[in-house]
């Protein structure tokens, strides 16, 4: 159970009555037998706790026992097992992380763990994708999970950068666009077409990258900002402009929101210098922006 941190609160409240037991007949039992009793009593209790706190520290300092204590002892948390991949992984225990990624999907049935596939082929050759039709059908099927958001972000990220040749763009597009006829991700929309436009710029298909952005109505300010740039990098100013009026009419109170201005303002006021200027400008402020994404 202390594996979740969210169960070390429940302790608290043991630790504080344990505490105020002390308290209490220390200051209001005057018999010097029950004090000695109570206070041999704290004395073990707080050997004890020293020494599962050192046994605990030990088995910290050794991550990949530790995953694996954690995983066997609870093999109900996605966190404890997933650790275990990762840790076997580092350790170049590549084939017991990934029979440990199936028996994991095939328990879990999310999101999250059908793309387990992703990390491994990306990582090692000898790790082949499913077929994408067949992914494609097992992703309509189970449930979300916000961390298959971020394996979509690190692929996308490794695969503009070259680091995942296992994985081309239009097989992760496909993986996109079945996660967005999913019901569970209506709110990532607008995350999701973001990473399909990072993925038509990998491919230089920017007018697909432009497409795809003003095809999502809900797009949340990140994807306006960027679509903002792509047009103006194609010397489309004016719907670049009118792109940042809407984004800047959806800002609220938020934390945050004054730096969000901030950055909007910047944006405009290059795209007003690249509009004000554009013939002694061969190369657009803005597309120097977009290059820097």
């Amino acid at each position: 159970l202390y594996f979740e941190h969210r169960n070390y609160l429940p302790s608290f409240g043991l630790v504080l009555g344990f505490v105020a037991l002390i308290t209490y007949i220390a200051t209001h039992i005057s018999s010097s037998n029950i004090k000695r009793l109570f206070g041999a009593v704290a004395f073990l209790y707080l050997i004890g706790i020293m020494g599962l706190t050192f046994q605990q520290t030990r088995l910290w300092g050794d991550p990949i026992s530790y995953a694996l204590v954690q995983s066997h002892e609870h093999p109900e948390s996605i966190r404890a097992r997933s650790l275990m991949i990762g840790m076997l992984s580092r350790a170049n225990r590549i084939d017991l992380a990934y029979e440990e990624a199936k028996r994991l999907a095939k328990d879990f049935p999310t999101v999250s763990t059908a793309l387990l596939d992703l990390d491994f082929a990306c990582f090692d050759s000898r790790f082949s994708l499913p077929d994408i039709n067949q992914l494609e059908m097992t992703l309509a099927k189970v449930r979300y999970d916000i961390a298959s958001i971020k394996t979509i972000a690190d692929t996308t990220d490794m695969i503009s950068e070259g680091r995942c040749p296992a994985v081309s763009p239009s097989y992760l597009d496909r993986i996109i666009q079945a996660l967005q006829h999913h019901p569970g991700y209506e709110k990532r929309a607008s995350d999701l077409a973001i990473y399909r436009s990072l993925l038509y710029m990998h491919e230089d298909r920017i007018s697909d990258a432009i497409n795809v952005l003003q095809a999502e109505p809900q797009l949340s300010y990140e994807g306006r900002m960027h679509l903002a740039r792509l047009l103006a990098s194609r010397g489309k100013y004016p719907e670049a402009i009118a792109t940042l009026d809407i984004a800047e009419k959806n800002l609220d109170n938020s934390i945050g929101s004054r730096l969000k201005q901030q950055m909007l303002d910047e944006l405009r006021n290059i795209i007003h210098a690249d509009l004000a200027a554009p013939q002694k400008n061969p190369k657009p402020q803005a597309t120097t922006e977009l290059n820097n994404l």
